[in-house]
């Protein structure tokens, strides 16, 4: 048998401890992430159900009320009770990107960061274990590098 396009796809999937899911909060995308919603039930982990994402919420996308929308529509179509919903905070998001730095360090008070730090800690009262410390690496000095001080880098 030849190897399947997706075959590396379809093994980290089944071997995931955890498999998140996510949509754009609008219609395309919602509609997208309820067709995928069972797809990922057949490959993923047997006994884990994905955590359903919902990125980019606003009014402009769903409605006035965007966050019952979306929890309606999930609840109606796919079964899921619970999603992460992520505010659009694009001023945050674009800073995070630009500065290549975490929303904690450049947005801490920002809508996105508050709901992302939500759903981590609501995922930790799941019984889920916190994942690894990152490793620093040379970017995360705050002095400069032996060979920045000589004129080197």
């Amino acid at each position: 048998m030849a190897p399947r396009r997706n075959g590396a796809t379809l093994t980290a999937l089944a071997h995931a401890d955890v498999v998140v899911a996510v949509g754009g909060a609008d219609p395309i995308g919602l509609q997208r992430l309820v067709r995928a919603l069972p797809v990922l039930a057949e490959v993923g982990p047997a006994a884990a159900r994905p955590v359903v994402v919902v990125n980019r919420l606003r009014a402009g996308s769903v409605g006035p009320s965007p966050r019952r929308a979306v929890q309606d529509a999930l609840a109606r179509w796919a079964g899921v009770d619970d999603p992460v919903l992520l505010p659009d905070d694009p001023v945050a998001a674009d800073a995070s990107v630009l500065q290549g730095r975490t929303l904690a360090e450049c947005a801490p008070r920002s809508a996105l960061r508050a709901a992302v730090g939500e759903a981590r800690r609501a995922d930790r009262r799941d019984g889920a274990r916190e994942p690894p410390s990152p490793r620093r690496t040379s970017a995360d000095r705050t002095t400069p590098s032996r060979r920045t001080r000589r004129g080197i880098g």
